[in-house]
C-alpha cells in the first residue's frame, strides 16, 4: 500500500512537470510566433540573424533590405582599369519577406536563410560611370617623323567600353552567378599594328632629313622647320595647310618691305626717314605657298619665293634699308639728281621739279623705275598739255618720271618754285641720255 502512494505522488509529479514545461514551450510559442507575425507590422528579425550571409540581427523587414543592398552594392568591378562601386550603375532587389523568417528562429534567437537577389544594370547610369572613368583609347601604328627621321610608333590596345546592352547583359551575368566578366572581348582593336607598316617605313624613310628652302633670285633666306611638321599620309610625306599658311604669313612679316619706312642716307651726309611708295618686297603668299606645297610633293629641297613687288636688295631690319648700293636720288631743296651705281658715283646733275602745289609737287617717298620708253608725247589730263621727250622713265602709276626737258635753258635753284613742271623731274638733254643708258627696270628712285 505504501510502494502505491509512493508510484502516485512520483507520477503526479512527472505529469505536474511535464505540465509545466509544456506550458512553458506554449508560452514560449506563442510570444515567438507573436514576434515573426509581428513583422508584417514593423517588428523586428531575431537577435542573431544573417541573410545570404550578412548580419541583420535585430533589424525591420525594410531596413534589413537596405543593409542587404548596401553591403552588396558597395562590392567592387573593375571597368577600364578602374575600380567601381556595383551600386553606381546597377538596381538591387532583395527577396526579403516575413514569410522567409521561421518562427523556430525566434525560440533559439538565431538563424539565417540565403534569399534571391536579382541585379539590373542601368545603362545610363552605366554610360555615366564609362565616360567618367580614365580609360585607354585603341590607337592604331602610325608612321611619324621625330628629329628628321621617319619612325613607326606602335599600336595602342586601348580599354575603352560603350554602354551596349551586350555590355549590360556581360555584367548582369557576372552579378548573378558570380563568374569574373568578359569584358575584354569588348575592347576596340587596332586596325592597323606596326607590323602592317614596314613597308611604308621604308617608303618613308625617303624624305629622312628633308629640307625645303625658300629662295629670292637664288639666294637661300628661309629654311621650313619641316622636321617637325612632316607627317605620312599613308603614300607620301605631307605638310599641314594650316601651319604651312602660317609660316609663310610669317615670313612675309620678316621680308615685306612694301611700304614701310626707311632709314637713308643722302648725298649731303644727312640721314632721312623715306617713306615707301612704288617700291618695295610684297610677297604672294598664296602664289609661294602653292611652291611649296608642290616642291614637298616631289620631294623638291628649294622653291623661289613668289613676289607681287620687288625691291632692290633684301630688306634689312637691322639698317631698315632695302635699296641696295644703285639707285636714283633726286633732292627737291637742292634741285639735283644723282645716280649711284654699286656704291659709286657715276652722274651729278641739275634738275627742275615739280612746281610746288598739291597738284604739281613731285611725289617724296621710294620709288622705282617702272619701264623705260624713247621718244614719247606726255600729256596732262584733258590734254591741258603735251610735251615731246626723247628718253621717258616713269617711277609712278600716276605718270611723274624723269626725262629730258629740252625746252629748258636752265635748270637748278629755284626755278621749279615759279616754273616747275607738272610733277615730273626735268633733266638736260645730255643727263637724260646718259641715265636712260644707266637705269634698268626696278632701279630705286629716292625723292626728298
Amino acid at each position: 500500500m505504501r510502494h502505491k502512494r509512493r508510484h502516485m505522488n512520483i507520477a503526479r509529479l512527472l505529469f505536474l512537470s511535464t505540465a509545466g514545461i509544456f506550458i512553458l514551450l506554449c508560452v514560449l510559442f506563442v510570444k515567438a510566433d507573436a514576434a515573426c507575425n509581428g513583422l508584417q507590422t514593423g517588428g523586428v528579425l531575431p537577435a542573431a540573424y544573417t541573410v545570404n550571409g550578412i548580419d541583420v540581427s535585430g533589424k525591420s523587414i525594410s531596413d534589413a533590405r537596405e543593409i542587404i543592398k548596401n553591403a552588396l552594392g558597395s562590392g567592387q568591378i573593375e571597368l577600364c582599369g578602374t575600380k567601381i562601386n556595383i551600386c553606381e550603375f546597377t538596381d538591387i532587389d532583395v527577396e526579403l519577406s516575413p514569410e522567409d523568417i521561421h518562427v523556430w528562429c525566434y525560440l533559439s534567437g538565431k538563424g539565417g536563410h540565403e534569399t534571391t537577389v536579382t541585379y539590373k544594370v542601368d545603362k545610363q547610369k552605366l554610360k555615366k560611370v564609362l565616360k567618367d572613368v580614365d580609360s585607354t583609347k585603341t590607337r592604331n601604328a602610325k608612321i611619324r617623323f621625330k628629329n628628321g627621321k621617319a619612325e613607326i610608333v606602335p599600336e595602342v590596345y586601348g580599354n575603352v567600353l560603350k554602354a551596349t546592352d551586350m555590355i549590360v547583359a556581360e555584367l548582369e551575368r557576372f552579378l548573378s552567378d558570380g563568374t569574373k566578366p568578359r569584358l575584354e572581348q569588348f575592347y576596340e582593336l587596332p586596325e592597323i599594328t606596326g607590323t602592317d607598316l614596314e613597308k611604308d617605313l621604308k617608303k618613308a624613310s625617303k624624305w629622312d632629313n628633308y629640307q625645303l628652302t625658300a629662295h629670292i633670285d637664288g639666294v637661300p633666306v628661309y629654311t621650313f622647320p619641316m622636321d617637325r611638321h612632316l607627317r605620312w599620309n599613308g603614300k607620301r610625306a605631307v605638310v599641314s595647310k594650316k601651319w604651312l599658311k602660317r609660316e609663310i604669313k610669317e615670313l612675309a612679316t620678316q621680308l615685306d618691305s612694301y611700304g614701310k619706312t626707311r632709314s637713308f642716307v643722302t648725298s649731303t651726309g644727312e640721314r632721312i626717314q623715306l617713306p615707301g611708295k612704288t617700291m618695295g618686297w610684297l610677297l604672294n603668299t598664296e602664289k609661294t605657298e602653292k611652291a611649296a606645297l608642290k616642291a614637298i610633293k616631289n620631294k623638291e629641297k628649294s622653291i623661289e619665293l613668289v613676289w607681287d613687288s620687288k625691291g632692290a636688295a633684301i630688306w634689312d631690319p637691322e639698317t631698315e634699308n632695302d635699296i641696295g648700293d644703285t639707285y636714283v636720288e633726286v633732292s627737291i631743296s637742292q634741285q639735283k639728281v644723282w645716280y649711284y651705281k654699286d656704291g659709286i658715283l657715276e652722274l651729278e646733275t641739275s634738275t627742275v621739279t615739280g612746281l610746288p602745289t598739291p597738284e604739281r609737287q613731285t611725289k617724296t617717298g621710294l620709288h622705282q623705275i617702272l619701264y623705260k620708253q624713247r621718244d614719247r608725247v606726255l600729256r596732262g589730263s584733258r590734254r591741258a598739255w603735251h610735251s615731246f621727250v626723247n628718253y621717258w622713265m616713269p617711277f609712278t602709276p600716276d605718270g611723274q618720271g624723269l626725262h629730258d626737258a629740252r625746252w629748258r635753258r636752265r635748270f637748278g635753284g629755284s626755278i621749279y618754285k615759279s616754273s616747275g613742271s607738272h610733277g615730273c623731274v626735268n633733266l638736260p638733254s645730255s643727263a637724260a641720255s646718259q641715265l636712260y643708258a644707266k637705269l634698268e627696270t626696278g632701279t630705286p628712285v629716292i625723292v626728298y
